[in-house]
């Protein structure tokens, strides 16, 4: 007992600064301590304090502290950071967890961008003449397309277009008589038939050639006395409805242009299986479809069925 005694009031000395404790070493005070209370295998604390400042008092701003994991078999030590002392820059504070108001509205901003981002956004307009072999008994539509989500693109923009398409129709039935100098199709109500083809798609590599699944697509006579044209379809990038009239032009007489709206799996018009469907609605729809624009304008192309 009485070498603890005298271990504890070494250490008390040196480690206060007190000046009979100066022929003592601060280790060895801490050996003697350690030796007393500690067998190698037990955990300890070691308080390593600062330089003894003027007075007999311990520098505080320098201390710190440090767990030692003391054991038989080896050790290891898990460090907190010490305190910065004077004149050094103290460690960065962690960023503080966003508020789960904060984590929402940034949520909704992503969500907003990718809507602005969203292809289907985008409207598809075909435009191109449509001809008539009265050999095949088989319609062929060529020309190209353009994508835009200001409206029906210029003539220019066609032209300039190098999304080429050829289309063609499955065997028709009875006579087509496509005039030279109007937009008619004999008989043009109810002629509806599927087409198949291709047509160029650039996704960043250079222009590919793609097919659609399904195209289906109906003639009518619009009760303003234009020609309507509607469609259905599916790709490997999803299904679409199209609405679209026949207008004089071309060197055939006929020009077919083809508004095309690619639709989500939730989308209520995914379950627009046909092409009479489609030309249903857009015949029900006096004001929008056949206003001026055309009748891409009509309710059942907009982005989102309200």
């Amino acid at each position: 007992m009485q070498a603890l005694a005298d271990a504890q009031r070494t250490y008390v000395r040196v480690a206060t600064g007190d000046p009979d404790g100066v022929g003592v070493s601060r280790a060895d005070s801490y050996r003697a301590l350690h030796a007393v209370y500690h067998p190698p295998s037990f955990p300890h604390l070691h308080f390593g304090g600062g330089a003894a400042g003027a007075g007999g008092s311990a520098a505080r701003a320098g201390s710190s502290l440090e767990v030692d994991m003391d054991s038989a078999e080896g050790s290891t030590a898990t460090k907190r950071p010490a305190a910065a002392a004077d004149g050094e820059e103290a460690p960065a504070a962690k960023k503080a967890k966003p508020a789960q108001e904060d984590v929402e509205m940034e949520m909704e901003a992503e969500e907003a961008e990718e809507d602005s981002d969203d292809w289907k956004a985008t409207m598809y307009y075909w435009r191109g003449e449509l001809s008539f072999d009265g050999g095949k008994k088989m319609l062929t539509w060529k020309g190209a397309w353009v994508g835009s989500t200001r409206g029906l693109p210029s003539d220019q923009e066609f032209a300039a277009s190098p999304n080429a398409f050829t289309l063609t129709s499955a065997k028709i039935k009875g006579g087509v008589s496509l005039s030279a100098t109007a937009a008619e199709l004999e008989p043009a109500a109810g002629l509806k038939s599927k087409f198949t083809g291709s047509y160029q798609l650039d996704q960043g590599d250079g222009l590919e050639t793609f097919s659609d699944k399904t195209h289906m697509f109906k003639i009518s006579a619009a009760p303003d006395g234009s020609v309507l044209v509607a469609a259905r379809g599916t790709t490997e990038f999803g299904a679409f409805v199209s609405a679209g009239r026949l207008e004089s032009g071309g060197s055939t007489g006929v020009q077919l242009t083809l508004a095309r709206r690619y639709v989500d799996d939730a989308d209520p018009r995914k379950k627009w299986t046909t092409a009479d469907r489609v030309t249903t609605e857009l015949l029900s729809d006096r004001q929008g479809a056949f206003a001026d624009g055309g009748p891409w304008r009509a309710a059942a192309m907009k982005l989102k069925l309200s």
